[in-house]
């Protein structure tokens, strides 16, 4: 079986998918351009019971302007009775890549027409379009040990979009090859990531005009836990270049560069300062609050919604246009904004957000951008700003951007970086005042910030009082052991917080004995003890980055007492958790913090994250005691 993470990666490869922590929609997984085999992950989510052979040839002409094209080939073999059932596969159809002679075989006999048919999928946003769906549907009769096969053209709008291929992990991956017929002053490499699995590629160039990458009977690896690239065995990115020149853009500089050539032109009627902003820009003090007046206006009045026919599946359309229709998807919105401060003579650098972590050391491709966002850069520091996320406040990040692999076009300066955490606040403070002897009548102070503000505006906007209530305890209970917050009302209001009262309940919290009364030293819901498995893998870790949480719980009462005590844990720049306890003139005090700063681990920050895990784990078995004095 394989786990859930891998059937989530493995169907965003194959098709395009709904973002569950982006406004905009985007997928949360990696997105490979090309992937054509959403049915067979699918599959595969349930058993791996399968044997796989693929085989590529890209066929590229440097005649001025180079071209490409390839042939695709794919064979599945069945090796259980329940894989028989598997008999619908699916190909995509990119705006930048189209399909042709699809076609199918199984017995020794073509697929019949009314076998193979299409559809045109309906998504919300998509950096990359996948205009059409193509579906095969081979005989329900077929027996273990039977194979089926098909095979289609592509052929490239550019070599730009020559793709990152993976290849899958399934019970048996009998053959993967990827062969590159090229002109013979053409040099082709292959940049390969595979850090898991010890595997042993052949590279052939069996003529000057022939480059050929194989893969063969690779066996299923372990599904494993907190996986940063799940669902493949290795990575595959062709370089071809001719006389010491890339013609696919895989370097920054060159990836920045083709981009960047795809927007002249876009430009053009420039837009205008809408009149409505002219006061509160005289009013604006420094191109930063220039930038909030344009940001907030963007953010609340340009409606997100995808319009990308055609060449818009991969530009953002006219600044000028887009203003006056009043909507457009993530590459409309910093587009225009990008534009609209240049009115103001700001320069900011169009961002392109990968949907993950990237493999370090590895080129560039098209499919691994999946978003845009904006940069801003003076002498103050670096402002990463999301005018796609309607609830989330200038000079913050939704957190599905937060260190995300990122290119930073820039004609001069190009930088493929990862997104900082840019929050220097907690994004949620707790204040909990109560009694030993009614641990059920806590009160509670609560400040949101950051991605909480971002769901409690929401909430406020969109959810009925009911829902909204649910949503706020839900949101912030799940991250606390034991503790319980409910009856929220709101009372105070700020432009980067808003911060509530509400009830508490402690008596699930606190442990009683006739003596004495303990409380426990972790507070706060965290991984499950599994990821301690990763030791020994050589694989990167991805643990999704947990929140920024203050606690602090007061407990008052005559004659408290307790030895003061304090726990420190962990690496203040990756992640720290701080406990102590202490006597006040009104009981005890026991406060708690935890700072997670980073979610992505490989090498040796792998390895410190998990010792620091293990010793947090342990942890969570230590308590704080409190005595009574006799009365």
């Amino acid at each position: 079986m394989l786990d859930l993470d891998m059937f989530l990666f493995s169907a965003a490869c194959y098709q395009l998918r709904s973002h569950e922590k982006r406004s905009s929609g985007l997928p949360s997984r990696w997105r490979w351009a090309f992937a054509s085999l959403l049915t067979l992950c699918l599959q595969a989510s349930q058993s791996p019971d399968i044997s796989y052979s693929e085989s590529t040839v890209l066929t590229v002409n440097d005649g001025g302007k180079p071209s490409l094209r390839a042939h695709v080939e794919i064979e599945q073999t069945y090796l259980s009775k329940r894989s028989t059932d598997w008999t619908v596969f699916t190909v995509t159809e990119d705006s930048f890549a189209r399909i042709q002679n699809l076609s199918g075989r199984v017995r020794a006999a073509n697929l019949g027409a009314g076998s193979i048919s299409h559809h045109f999928p309906q998504r919300r946003d998509v950096f990359i379009s996948s205009e059409k769906i193509y579906q095969l549907e081979f005989p329900g009769d077929l027996k273990v040990g039977e194979s089926v096969s098909y095979s289609y053209d592509q052929q490239f709008l550019d070599i730009a979009y020559l793709p990152m291929y993976q290849v899958p992990n399934l019970a048996a991956v009998k053959r993967f090859e990827i062969r590159v017929e090229h002109p013979v002053d053409a040099k082709v490499d292959f940049d390969l990531y595979y850090p898991g699995a010890r595997l042993n590629p052949t590279i052939l160039h069996p003529s000057p005009v022939v480059s050929i990458l194989r893969f063969e009977n690779l066996e299923h690896q372990p599904a494993l836990s907190h996986m940063a690239i799940p669902g493949v065995q290795a990575l595959i990115l062709p370089r071809i270049q001719v006389a010491g020149v890339l013609l696919n853009p895989v370097t920054p500089e060159r990836f920045s560069a083709w981009y960047l050539k795809l927007l002249e032109g876009v430009s053009t009627p420039e837009p205008e300062i809408p009149a409505e902003l002219q006061a509160p820009l005289t009013q604006a003090i420094g191109p930063r609050q220039k930038l909030q007046v344009l940001f907030d206006y963007i953010k609340e009045r340009i409606r997100y919604a995808a319009d990308e026919k055609g060449v818009n599946a991969i530009v953002p359309r006219n600044p000028a246009f887009v203003l006056k229709r009043g909507f457009g998807d993530c590459k409309d919105k910093a587009f225009l904004l990008s534009h609209l401060a240049r009115l103001l003579g700001i320069d900011l650098d169009l961002v392109l957000v990968c949907a993950n972590h990237a493999p370090e050391n590895f080129g560039l491709s098209v499919g691994l951008f999946n978003h845009m966002i904006c940069r801003f850069e003076d002498k103050d520091g670096t402002v990463f700003m999301d005018p796609t996320s309607p609830y989330v406040e200038f000079g913050n990040l939704p957190i599905g951007d937060i260190h995300r692999s990122a290119l930073a076009l820039n004609a001069k300066r190009p930088q493929f970086v990862r997104i900082p955490y840019q929050r220097w606040k907690p994004s949620l403070e707790l204040e909990i005042v109560g009694s030993l002897d009614e641990p059920r009548k806590a009160s509670a102070r609560v400040v949101l910030r950051n991605e909480f503000l971002a769901m409690a505006v929401y909430a406020r906007r969109e959810l009925r009082p009911l829902d909204l209530e649910n949503k706020l305890s839900n949101s912030i209970n799940q991250h606390l052991f034991k503790l319980s917050l409910d009856q929220f009302t709101l009372e105070r209001e700020f432009p980067d917080a808003m911060e509530f009262k509400a009830v508490a309940s402690l008596d699930e919290f606190l442990v009683k004995s006739p003596t004495r009364t303990y409380l426990p030293q972790i507070p706060f819901k965290t991984h499950e003890a599994d990821l301690l498995k990763r030791k020994e893998d050589l694989y990167p870790i991805d643990v999704n980055i947990k929140p920024w949480i203050q606690l602090r719980i007061d407990l008052v009462g005559v004659g408290l007492q307790l030895k003061p005590a304090l726990v420190q844990l962990g690496d203040p720049t990756t992640e720290a958790f701080e406990a102590k306890s202490v006597l006040t003139d009104k009981g005890a005090r026991f406060s708690y913090e935890t700072r997670p700063f980073e979610d992505y681990f490989a090498d040796a920050a792998k390895t410190s994250y998990l010792e620091f895990f293990a010793k947090y784990l342990l942890q969570r078995h230590s308590m704080f005691a409190i005595t009574r004095s006799n009365p």
